[in-house]
């Protein structure tokens, strides 16, 4: 099985909480690109958020456009 290049974690999901997730993931050989989305901003979140390892974190409603540029910049083809 693959690894993902990239997973897209909103802060609040139905069973646990996307910097937990990502967390979890730091501890994995092979790291994602992960961009934490969000419609509940604070400053401390996206702190958190970039510490445990987000490369972007994106304040709902945001644009295709916003999610494309991110994408390009951050994951390699």
């Amino acid at each position: 099985m693959t690894s993902p290049a990239v997973i897209l974690l909103d802060l609040r999901l139905h069973d646990g909480d996307g910097i937990e997730f990502l967390r979890v993931c730091k501890k994995s050989t092979k790291m994602p690109v992960g961009i934490i989305i969000t419609a509940y901003a604070t400053r401390e979140r996206s702190v958190t958020s970039m510490t445990e390892g987000a490369v972007a974190y994106l304040v709902k409603p945001f644009g295709s456009e916003k999610l494309k540029k991110d994408l390009r910049k951050y994951v390699t083809a």
